[in-house]
């Protein structure tokens, strides 16, 4: 959320479809890959120059071009620029923290959705943007590449299945299939968490477990503020009426919709599962609560006799006939004594403690 609002922030004033160049040195140089692809062959290149891509875009078959960190503004837009796409699509590619959201630009589609990632009980999102065109598909992302677009590689390598015999809206289909897959292995992580923090609360509330049930809570909630306008974009990918889109593949669009609802019930789950984690935690520490009252209650009750008596003869008259007595001290004592446990044994036998 603060990457996205300093992003926002940046451009206050700034002319539509101005790329602007970042403060900081990106954490992942720019690299932009070439995978070029046929039925009955693929060639790949994991570094490719401007002036190779667009070769390759002019070239026979299909097209993957995949472009990995946004520091170098000019080689998104000079390549946006050969492939004839808007400025403010490009201004959207290469700002983070955009909607989930597919805009019809006639000659492509433009689809922005966001990639998460699970690492060390933390969650971070990654904008992937689309662009899908006639025979190619332009993926631009700023960091790391999301974890299945490695099995959608290798899927091209090896030639199996139907994703080198269709053309690049499988290629897309393929791509944002594998970046809700992802979601299913975050979430995976998430159950595995919210299981020991329910396991932790059984076994004895404290501050930490709370802390960690709160942070927990609200990945989920980011993790619901990401996954909703996903779910709308698919909706919309599945009634589109674009030509770049085969009938035959429009219902593989809906098998992810299905996916991403599938991810929202799981996500609504998760949030009721919270919550009851929650309410254990606040009645395991009120029952803890109430037995050390309850036991100061008793300490209380059993001294009250006791702290009665004391008083009694702790007072300074001269004419109380007992304190003339050899034994009476040892006797109190004695009655003291009798009176404590004649009391706890009452107690325990009521089962108060």
């Amino acid at each position: 959320m603060k990457l996205f609002l300093e992003s926002k922030a940046r451009k206050a004033g700034a002319a539509p479809g101005v790329l602007l160049s970042p403060e900081v040195p990106a954490a992942h140089p720019t690299r932009l890959a070439r995978f070029s692809y046929s039925a009955d062959e693929f060639t790949e290149d994991a570094d490719v120059s401007f002036d190779d891509a667009l070769k390759a875009l002019s070239g026979p078959g299909r097209l993957w071009l995949d472009l990995t960190g946004l520091g170098n503004s000019k080689m998104l837009q000079d390549l946006g620029a050969a492939i004839g796409i808007h400025a403010l699509v490009l201004e959207d590619m290469a700002s983070p923290g955009n909607r989930a959201k597919v805009e019809d630009h006639g000659d492509y589609l433009f689809v922005v959705l966001d990639a998460a990632r699970w690492e060390a009980d933390s969650l971070s999102t990654n904008q992937i943007s689309l662009i899908i065109g006639s025979g190619f598909v332009f993926t631009c992302h700023d960091a790391g590449e999301p974890v299945s677009f490695a099995a959608v590689r290798e899927r091209l390598k090896r030639g199996k299945g139907r994703i080198r015999k269709q053309g690049a809206d499988y290629l897309a289909y393929a791509l944002v299939d594998a970046v809700v897959d992802d979601y299913f292995s975050v979430l995976d992580q998430m159950a595995e968490r919210l299981e020991d923090i329910d396991e932790n609360v059984s076994a004895g509330a404290d501050n930490s477990i709370l802390s960690d049930l709160h942070q927990a809570r609200r990945q989920l909630i980011d993790l619901r503020r990401t996954v909703w306008p996903i779910r709308d974009m698919l909706l919309r990918l599945t009634r589109t009426e674009s030509n770049l889109f085969a009938d035959d593949v429009s219902i593989f669009f809906r098998d992810v919709y299905d996916h991403v609802v599938e991810i929202s019930d799981i996500l609504d789950s998760f949030r009721d599962m919270t919550s009851t984690i929650l309410d254990n935690y606040h009645s395991i520490a009120a029952q803890g609560l109430n037995e050390v009252m309850k036991f100061l209650t008793l300490v209380a009750t059993i001294f009250i006799p006791l702290t009665f008596i004391a008083g009694i003869y702790g007072m300074n008259f001269e004419w109380m006939p007992e304190l003339k007595y050899k034994w009476g001290y040892f006797i109190v004592l004695g009655v003291m004594l009798l009176l404590f446990l004649g009391m706890a044994a009452y107690f325990k036998k009521k089962k108060w403690f």
